[in-house]
């Protein structure tokens, strides 16, 4: 489902290389924001930096958007 926005990232590897978001890239886009939308918080700190943890493995990559504070 997230291909449309992996292919973008093909090719020049550079990260300030000029992209385009192509319109199946933007439907994609508007699909992990209806998941992101619809998952609950179980608390959250303002106070501390939210972090997106990305797991590229053998299966599809996984995000996990969270936070860590070296007191907790």
């Amino acid at each position: 489902q997230l291909a449309p926005l992996f292919n973008i990232l093909k090719g020049n590897p550079d990260l300030n290389f000029p992209r385009k978001l192509t319109p199946e890239a933007k439907a994609t886009l508007e699909i992990v924001e209806q998941a992101v939308t619809n998952r609950q918080v179980h608390r959250i700190y303002p106070e501390i930096c939210i972090t997106v943890f990305i797991f590229i493995i053998d299966f599809p990559p996984t995000a996990i958007i969270g936070q860590w504070d070296t007191q907790w």
